[in-house]
């Protein structure tokens, strides 16, 4: 072998050695490390480390890459709509980067954002591997420390010399005690189904010659189904995930009225449906929505018999709202499973049935609102368990004229429900 063949030899092997990746440990939740690795990708070799205590001490963080010949020890923690990454050189412990995801319900921990990952592998590269023990002059080699980091530049990075946290304080909090209550994961589609328990009361204002009965449905059940699909969430992890579509429909089951005076006897009915466009914006803990869209409600009585006598239908005006309705909800993870939400929407009347029609009440004048209270409870990651209580009312100025065939001032109709539901999330 000639000299020059030599050398090329030993440049090639060296160019081999230097392209090797870098070994690090990564400290943690499993599926977070799981996130960070394949993030790092082939550029470094992983072994996965278990979490670490918050108030872990350079002494063990060096006594841990020393015992794999790591360069670097990232240790992830989660906590509330982040999760952070700081990164400790192993041959002393040093801090060497910090850094910090965000984190939603629609936008969850999957992958390190490429200017950060940038970061991250920056912090590794800086790292080196720490060098044998020298037990002869234990004194002499851990002489005059680095100082601790107090001017806060890199939040929450431990202090090499006590293992503490430095910088602010918010950071340091959330590494001690995390609040994070819930795992919030992306939704891409809802369906519900359950049963619906409700009652209707409808009454009338200075009804001038006491003509107009009042009506009340102590109970009667129904049925309701409800989904909602949120398609951008196949595309996107910001904040355009939230947006989607939503439907519902509760039919009743099984109820009928009675005239107390005549004990008449009416077949009746009771239906609503809605549809429109949902927003979700999940905030820590918290999750914001609006929604929009058409909602159309109707109840009423149809003409009936007591044995072989024909009963004529009730005199009470049987309704059907149509309206654009739009809203806004809250809510809050209370603890890991439970969520309790709250909403309220207001509903344009575009007509009402036969109530303001020219039979009854042409000149009539409506609006409509609804307010709910859900408790939700997450029985495993893809089945939901919801109770829900719900106000809704439509209140009447009636305005009528001299000569119309009722004189009426104002109506109120009531409904009140309690609705059981479980639904399927994917």
């Amino acid at each position: 072998m000639t000299l020059r063949s030599l050398f090329l030899a030993l440049g090639l092997t060296t160019s081999a050695l230097g392209a090797a990746p870098r070994h690090v440990i990564v400290a943690g939740p499993a599926a977070a490390v799981r996130v960070v690795e394949t993030s790092l990708g082939k550029t470094v070799a992983v072994t996965r480390q278990a979490p670490l205590p918050p108030d872990v001490a350079t002494k063990t963080l060096v006594e841990l890459g020393r015992s794999v010949s790591a360069v670097a020890v990232v240790v992830v923690a989660e906590v509330t709509g982040q999760v952070s990454i700081d990164v400790f050189n192993a041959a002393d412990g040093a801090p060497l980067g910090h850094l910090e995801v965000r984190t939603t319900r629609k936008a969850p921990f999957k992958a390190v954002p490429k200017a950060q990952l940038a970061q991250l592998q920056k912090a590794i590269a800086a790292g080196k591997v720490a060098p044998p023990p020298k037990v002869d002059k234990p004194a002499e080699v851990v002489k005059t420390p680095p100082p601790p980091d107090t001017t806060g530049t890199e939040s929450g990075a431990k202090d090499p010399g006590t293992g503490s946290t430095g910088g602010t304080n918010a950071v340091a909090s959330d590494h001690a005690a995390p609040t994070s209550t819930t795992d919030r994961q992306a939704e891409l589609v809802k369906v519900s189904a359950g049963v619906r328990a409700f009652n209707r009361s409808l009454t009338w204002k200075d009804d001038l010659f006491n003509r107009m009965p009042k009506y009340l449905l102590p109970m009667g059940p129904a049925i309701a189904v409800e989904a909602e699909f949120f398609p951008l969430a196949l595309v996107t992890k910001g904040a355009l995930a939230g947006l989607g579509v939503e439907g519902a429909f509760e039919d009743a089951v099984g109820i009928s009225s009675t005239d107390k005076t005549t004990g008449a006897i009416y077949t009746t009915s009771a239906m609503r449906f809605r549809a429109g466009a949902v927003f979700a914006a999940p905030i820590d803990r918290f999750t914001l929505s609006g929604h929009a869209g058409w909602s159309m409600q109707s109840y009423g009585f149809s003409a009936t018999s007591t044995g072989s006598t024909p009963v004529q239908r009730v005199n009470i005006p049987n309704v059907r709202y149509g309206t654009v309705r739009a809203g806004v909800g809250a809510g809050v993870s209370i603890i890991k499973p439970l969520t309790v939400e709250v909403g309220a929407a207001y509903q344009l009347v575009l007509s009402s049935g036969e109530i303001g029609s020219a039979s009854y009440f042409k000149n009539a004048q409506v609006g409509g609102a609804d307010f709910t209270v859900s408790v939700a409870y997450r029985i495993i990651p893809n089945l939901e368990a919801r109770l829900t209580g719900e106000y809704q009312r439509y209140w009447y100025s009636l305005k009528p004229n001299p000569g119309d065939p009722w004189i009426v001032g104002g109506a109120l109709d009531e409904y009140t429900s309690v609705r059981v539901t479980l639904a399927w999330v994917l």
